[in-house]
């Protein structure tokens, strides 16, 4: 009989998580497929799974984001690693929504089933100063997207909304609440081994292999999530009376590239090293506030998805 290891987060997406299992173990039993199923259950338990699972052909991941970035950076240093199927049951679901948008738990089964592979190409971050590398598979974001991450798993509106399956209202609620708190740094960044540039006042800061964060919110209304290359934003020089301007060319008209207040850059590598101590996030994963010297490229990581 064939078989599937699955990694799960029951408790993703308000409960959307152990919804999705008990759909996927239903079709699974109709094509007599045997289910392998591991429950995460707390932050980095999908890391230690997906390390158990490492010599699988293929691991499905139900959850959102953030269940997908701990399987896939946790094996993303592996030489052959296993592919990912993936099936979304989180808040944001923004590799997905890039990726394999309205995709049904058929198609998905019906590709594994096929062989079907794709290679995703996803962020590998290094450390200039430690040498520690770490991955990403939507983007790396420093100073306000960190802030507003944190501030929307905080909002107790936030988690309701993620139950009724409103995970881009929850962010939304999150981007006012955090606005009163903006802090300013300095960027000096360098692409391609070029000249450094630098950066002043600044507010966010971010790299992308995915254009969509928040739950749906184009951050990068240029960007493709299967461009082979890495793009850069930076939102800077923001006074009160920019902020309404700027919030309807990214929400609304989708062309922020033609704001004064932001600069967008591509390139195959990026240096970056900030100073202060700011908060930072990585898929939607709050990191705590630090200075940052990163060495930042891409590569790919195999996923069970029709070619783009």
């Amino acid at each position: 009989m064939q078989e599937l290891a699955i990694i799960a987060h029951q408790g993703a997406g308000g409960g959307q998580g152990g919804k999705v299992l008990e759909e996927t173990l239903a079709a699974l039993g109709k094509r007599q497929i045997e289910p392998k199923v591991h429950i995460s259950t707390y932050a980095g338990h999908s890391e230690i799974l997906a390390q158990q699972l490492a010599q699988e052909p293929v691991i499905a991941v139900i959850g959102g984001d953030g269940t997908l970035h701990e399987v896939v950076a946790s094996l993303a240093g592996h030489s052959q690693p296993p592919a990912i199927l993936y099936l979304p049951a989180g808040r944001g679901n923004d590799f997905a929504r890039a990726w394999q948008a309205k995709r049904s738990l058929t198609e998905a089964l019906d590709q594994w089933q096929a062989g079907s592979r794709c290679q995703v190409p996803i962020l590998r971050l290094q450390d200039q100063v430690s040498g520690q590398i770490s991955y990403g598979i939507n983007s790396l974001g420093i100073g306000f997207d960190a802030m507003v991450n944190q501030q929307s798993k905080a909002l107790r509106l936030g988690r309701l909304l993620a139950k009724w399956h409103l995970g881009k209202l929850s962010y939304l609620v999150a981007v006012f609440a955090s606005l009163p708190k903006l802090e300013a740094f300095e960027v000096s960044l360098s692409l391609d081994n070029q000249l450094p540039q630098l950066v002043s006042d600044c507010y966010l800061f971010s790299a992308l292999k995915n254009p969509y964060m928040g739950g749906g919110i184009k951050l990068d209304n240029l960007g493709q999530a299967s461009n082979p290359e890495i793009s850069v934003m930076a939102f800077h020089s923001i006074k009160a009376r920019h902020l309404p301007g700027l919030i309807w060319r990214v929400l609304v008209s989708h062309q922020q590239d033609q704001s004064p207040q932001v600069s967008r850059w591509i390139g195959q590598k990026l240096d970056l090293d900030i100073k202060q101590a700011i908060l930072g996030q990585v898929d939607g994963e709050v990191q705590e506030a630090a200075p940052r010297q990163l060495t930042i490229d891409w590569l790919t990581y195999p996923f069970i998805l029709a070619e783009p």
